[in-house]
């Protein structure tokens, strides 16, 4: 194969995988809007108010990334995929203390981080 081959093939295989990490953005979103609220519950749920601040933080963020994702903007791939390590580790925690949403939101950070996989592949 030659060296021209080699690079479109390249070429191809980063824009494949760059329209397959844009649908990173759905549960990137999704995740942030049930982030989001989670500070303002105040003493309705069992969740320490420091760690329920740091999820809305977090889903701020998380919306901020998601939409920079659809508009390709060129920090979005690595702002998603740390949010998505960010809320996979919250949910294993919340998942150690039996809080509500724990599972949703480890698969939902789960098909993040599988989404996002093409595009941070090296060659």
């Amino acid at each position: 194969m030659s060296t021209t081959q080699t690079n479109n093939q390249s070429l191809n295989d980063t824009h494949r995988g760059m329209k397959i990490a844009r649908w990173a953005a759905v549960p990137t979103l999704l995740m942030a809007l049930l982030n989001v609220p989670a500070g303002f519950a105040g003493s309705e749920s069992d969740v320490p108010a420091g760690v329920a601040w740091t999820a809305t933080v977090l889903g701020l963020a998380g919306l901020i990334a998601g939409i920079a994702l659809l508009r390709r903007v060129s920090w979005s791939v690595p702002a998603v995929a740390a949010v998505g390590a960010l809320n996979l580790l919250g949910a294993i925690a919340a998942m150690a203390e039996g809080w509500e949403g724990a599972p949703i939101g480890l698969v939902l950070s789960v098909i993040t981080l599988g989404l996002l996989a093409p595009a941070v592949r090296r060659p």
